[in-house]
């Protein structure tokens, strides 16, 4: 198994890769993060952690991250890592 951190601003796409890592047999999610996105952080923490519930998965901690942004990058960067991520999660067996 492939111990993971996964650090997310979970809305509908976070939700659906966090679906994806965990009915996947090859990764041990060790740790939830959450960051601010679209919405605070608190906002965030909540949507993760009704996740978790909602996934039956309250067993994998789950943490509080940055409120905004540490470091301001391009947005085609942002888009290509994003991508990139999912692409990776899908085909990951």
């Amino acid at each position: 198994m492939i111990p993971i951190i996964l650090d997310m601003d979970p809305g509908i796409d976070d939700a659906v890769a966090l679906s994806i890592a965990l009915s996947n047999s090859s990764i041990d999610i060790k740790l939830l993060t959450s960051v601010a996105g679209n919405v605070s952080v608190d906002k965030t923490t909540n949507n993760l952690l009704k996740l978790t519930t909602f996934f039956h998965q309250t067993q994998i901690p789950v943490a509080k991250g940055a409120a905004a942004p540490l470091k301001k990058i391009s947005l085609m960067l942002l888009i290509f890592m994003a991508n990139r991520v999912c692409l990776d999660m899908i085909f990951l067996k």
